[in-house]
């Protein structure tokens, strides 16, 4: 079973701090309302009953290979502009929330949660607080950050949360037992992959990541399931992955300074 899961954050408009974390290594990853709605323009060409919204049972059809909208961190651009333009196209998109955040500046309310939720898109946990490297974390406070998001937003919900992503990228077999433990039956990570696979009541899914300068044409490439970019994504995200896995922390520290130097 295969799925094309793309991972996007903040749609802004013109103010990148408006919405979600601040910082030039965030930015990166913020796209302007006009190029988010060419991107969904060009997908919408792929054709009617592509798009789709996750089950439970994470069941998916087998052809054509469906497409997941996912949106990292909660900014309040979920609500406005996001939600708007995907259901402008009878499309729906799973917002995954990092819950220490809600009603904060630049970051989704609870109504707004809830709203989302009303309209049938879908919530999940982003972990309670983002921390960074989560995969370098005690087991103790990995299964903390998955238990508290998901209580609460079973509070805000008035039911309980069944699927989460990974914060920042840092996925282990061990991130992924965690939340299990913790209740949750789907995972996404930032691994570059359309293969579905399993642990046991729990479902992992990879994403394609999405930035601020793909173009229409590059975010059309992957959601169709095109080869080429999917291999040259699956090649760096690879090649990065034992500098994460070494570094930790000192990675998100380099990272910080290099998208700070270049901006």
């Amino acid at each position: 079973m295969k799925q094309i899961s793309l991972l996007y954050h903040d749609v802004v408009r013109g103010h990148a701090s408006a919405s979600g974390f601040p910082g030039a290594d965030a930015d990166i990853y913020k796209l302007e309302e006009a190029n988010f709605s060419a991107h969904l323009s060009q997908i919408a060409k792929l054709g009617e009953g592509r798009v789709q919204l996750l089950k439970k049972s994470a069941e998916f059809q087998a052809q054509p290979i469906p497409i997941l909208f996912t949106f990292d961190d909660g900014g309040v651009s979920a609500h406005e502009p996001t939600a708007s333009l995907l259901e402008a196209r009878g499309w729906r998109g799973h917002f995954y929330i990092v819950t220490e955040r809600v009603g904060q500046p630049g970051f989704l309310s609870a109504d707004q949660i809830r709203d989302l939720h009303r309209r049938g898109h879908h919530i999940g946990s982003h972990s309670h607080s983002h921390p960074a490297g989560f995969s370098t974390l005690t087991w103790e406070k990995m299964l903390h950050e998955w238990k508290e998001s998901r209580r609460i937003l079973g509070e805000i919900l008035g039911e309980p949360a069944w699927s989460a992503s990974v914060p920042g990228g840092f996925y282990s077999r061990e991130v992924a037992r965690a939340a299990h433990e913790a209740g949750y039956t789907i995972l996404f990570n930032s691994e570059p992959t359309a293969v579905v696979s399993q642990m046991g009541r729990l479902t992992i899914l990879g994403r394609y990541g999405i930035q601020r300068q793909t173009s229409p044409e590059l975010a059309q490439s992957l959601a169709r399931a095109d080869f080429f970019p999917r291999a040259a994504q699956s090649f760096t995200w690879n090649a990065k992955k034992p500098l994460k896995k070494i570094g930790g922390k000192l990675w998100l520290s380099f990272r910080r300074w290099f998208f700070k130097k270049s901006n």
